[in-house]
């Protein structure tokens, strides 16, 4: 699988996904089979030209081949998929529940797989809820009192939740495909 990136069409202007991923490729339309549309924007920076921007993820006849015929063209990358590793069920009963320290983004996930294989996790979080977080964060910028326990750093959402989004998402990552699939299976847009 190939993901082809910043793919703009003017709207109004037919989708033909296939024959425009065809292109960016330099292959034959017949030789893509499988596109799905990983991601969807629209890019109205210029008020006269909306734009929609697509991100796809296509199946190509000789994929190989295909990255290397394009192998200076940074809208091609090829892509893994792959499923998160397997939680090792253990063969002895456990004494007590595994414990997951934080409730960031990793320990969540950590957490939820750990669920998922029957074990019940109890997670520690040294800060507070992300809304009573959210208003001491707000005081504390504002020249309020630090609480040392739930600011910034420590509190539910973990370090990234008051992010100017400039966090590295490992985006490339053969992984994230899983995570995104839940987090829409979450009720996420």
């Amino acid at each position: 699988m190939l993901r082809l990136t910043n793919i703009k069409i003017p709207v109004g202007e037919p989708a033909d996904l296939k024959q425009r991923a065809a292109r960016i490729m330099k292959v034959p339309p017949a030789s893509v089979h499988e596109i799905r549309v990983a991601r969807q924007s629209v890019d109205a920076r210029r008020s006269h030209t909306l734009s929609l921007v697509y991100t796809l993820i296509v199946s190509v006849d000789k994929e190989k081949a295909v990255c290397r015929k394009n192998r200076g063209n940074r809208q091609i990358a090829q892509v893994c998929e792959y499923p998160p590793p397997p939680v090792e069920k253990g063969t002895e009963r456990l004494t007590c529940r595994p414990v997951v320290i934080g409730s960031g983004p990793a320990g969540l996930l950590c957490a939820l797989y750990l669920a998922e294989e029957g074990y019940k996790p109890v997670i520690f979080e040294r800060g507070a809820d992300v809304d009573t977080r959210t208003g001491k964060v707000s005081r504390f910028w504002g020249g309020g009192d630090f609480d040392p326990d739930t600011n910034v750093q420590f509190g539910e959402g973990g370090a990234g939740t008051f992010s100017d989004g400039k966090l590295t998402t490992r985006v490339n990552h053969p992984g994230i495909h899983d995570i995104l699939r839940r987090f829409v299976e979450a009720g996420a847009p």
